[in-house]
């Protein structure tokens, strides 16, 4: 399905282009979370690929042998959730992003079509 500005009911369009938003975050804020980000995530997104790495019989080896490869599993299942419910988030900021594009690319065409 075609989600193009254009393809919006003028209505609906006009109605859009009246919402109004502030910035979501400020240059210092993006420049943290950039810092940060491989110390934050990186292994998380290490772990994931780590396991990725391995077939089913390394697993079940790897996580067969007594407390240390329970302990191995737990860590690595904890760190892929965190990391999961990292990129969940990534992806509402995402579609938060698309919206206001949206909301100004509709802008831009009503005053072309006015």
């Amino acid at each position: 399905m075609d989600k193009s500005p254009r393809k919006t009911p003028k209505k609906e369009r006009r109605k859009m282009a009246q919402l109004d938003f502030e910035p979501a975050l400020t240059d210092a804020q993006v420049d943290a979370v950039e810092a940060s980000y491989n110390a934050s995530w990186g292994v998380r997104r290490r772990v994931m690929q780590q396991v990725l790495l391995k077939s089913k019989a390394e697993l079940v080896e790897a996580f067969s042998k007594g407390e240390e490869g329970e302990d191995a599993a737990v860590f690595a299942t904890e760190m892929i959730r965190e990391y999961k419910e990292h990129l969940e988030a990534g992806i509402d900021l995402a579609e938060s992003a698309l919206a206001r594009l949206t909301v100004a690319g509709l802008c831009v065409i009503e005053k072309v079509s006015s």
